[in-house]
């Protein structure tokens, strides 16, 4: 290895040491947990991953948004699932339909796919295939 690579490791290693404690470790767990409370994911599954954006509730500084966003992807979480057909009928006219689940265990965001398909596909057995415009998901953390 060079001076630059030992240095990184070095660093790396000092970086892991400082979270060594049980209880340092839940406290920056309960914290995290406490900031995630309200977030929000709003997107659809496109090519069979979810792409969407985050929204963040007001108490939430703008400095700490990709963090907490981060750690909301990475973590198990309780959600609540909102599954949104639009329906766009031939004259024009507009409809929205909404389904919602909430997921009583703790679970990664990309767990969450096969909830989120079967909330859907009950969602489009109410409507006509026909007049199907879009397909939304909004996802909240309830920490």
């Amino acid at each position: 290895m060079n001076r630059a690579q030992k240095r990184a490791q070095a660093g790396e290693i000092k970086r892991r040491k400082r979270l060594v404690s049980k209880k340092q470790y839940q406290h920056y767990q309960t914290n995290a947990r406490r900031w995630c409370v309200g977030l929000r994911a709003t997107g659809r599954h496109i090519g069979g991953e979810f792409e969407g954006e985050w929204t963040f509730p007001a108490h939430v500084p703008v400095s700490k948004q990709q963090d907490i966003a981060t750690y909301a992807t990475h973590a198990p979480m309780r959600w609540r699932i909102v599954a949104r057909l639009v329906l766009r009928y031939d004259d024009g006219s507009h409809e929205t339909r909404e389904a919602e689940a909430e997921v009583g265990q703790q679970m990664i965001i990309s767990e969450l796919q096969e909830a989120r398909d079967a909330i859907m596909a009950n969602l489009e057995r109410t409507a006509n295939g026909r007049y199907v415009w879009d397909r939304l998901f909004l996802m909240e953390c309830l920490g």
